[in-house]
């Protein structure tokens, strides 16, 4: 594919909603109650509520004095507050090791049950017979050019459509598996930009990936690698049944 054609694709496929600042009140967070921020000494990453009681996120996050943060917006709809969310145990696929990306998925299971806010969509679990949409949202939080802080500061929508997996093998040889989905677009020139890592991919009212590796920046339309959560569900329900 020429580099002409690959700009075209760019355009077509990303579509970057009104960045807003994390941890505000923002229409933006505010219709995606499932987002967490995992907050650590290391390095943030970001988490999805896909139970009451669960998180979902990527095993490769290391979150040493991990804080779980969450905008409450079931106490004031229109001043959320930012609640930290105890938790008991984090449990890694038990598969994944540090040097693969491979099994790159983990649950972290909260001290108590949370109530979502009733009148917002929450995210759900892929079932077994579906059919995958290939239109995603993938939610990024990032840092400003400006700051130096911990904490990333706007979250951004990446709206982008799915990468058939034929294609991406054959720019990732040896690096994709079946249990992985591609979505951004396959560039030579990776856009370098800091984000937090770990980023869900919605598909439709469903999560069906979560950010393992980019060659790049998503932000900046380049391919990211991610867990393909269809393929973890029976392991999902059985620890969040039985733990």
């Amino acid at each position: 594919m020429n580099i002409i054609m690959k700009y075209i694709l760019f355009f077509n496929l990303l579509s970057v909603a009104v960045s807003l600042p994390a941890f505000y009140d923002d229409m933006n967070e505010k219709s995606l109650p499932y987002l967490v921020y995992l907050r650590s000494s290391f390095q943030p990453c970001i988490g999805t509520l896909i139970h009451p009681q669960w998180v979902v996120t990527a095993a490769h996050c290391y979150l040493p004095y991990l804080k779980i943060i969450w905008q409450n917006y079931t106490i004031n709809d229109q001043q959320p507050t930012e609640q930290e969310l105890p938790y008991e145990k984090v449990i890694s696929h038990p598969n994944f090791i540090s040097t693969s990306s491979e099994h790159d998925i983990m649950l972290i299971k909260l001290a108590t049950s949370i109530q979502l806010p009733k009148n917002f969509q929450n995210v759900e679990l892929p079932p077994e017979d579906i059919n995958m949409d290939t239109q995603c949202m993938v939610p990024i939080w990032s840092w400003d050019d400006h700051n130096f802080k911990q904490d990333a500061d706007v979250l951004h929508t990446l709206r982008t459509d799915l990468i058939p997996n034929s294609q991406c093998i054959y720019s990732y040889p040896g690096k994709l598996t079946k249990d992985m989905i591609c979505v951004g677009v396959i560039t030579e020139m990776p856009y370098k930009c800091l984000e937090v890592s770990a980023s869900p991919a919605i598909c439709g009212r469903f999560l069906q990936g979560i950010l393992s590796w980019t060659d790049g920046c998503i932000l900046g339309g380049d391919v990211g690698i991610f867990t393909k959560v269809h393929s973890y569900v029976p392991w999902i329900k059985k620890i969040i049944t039985t733990d």
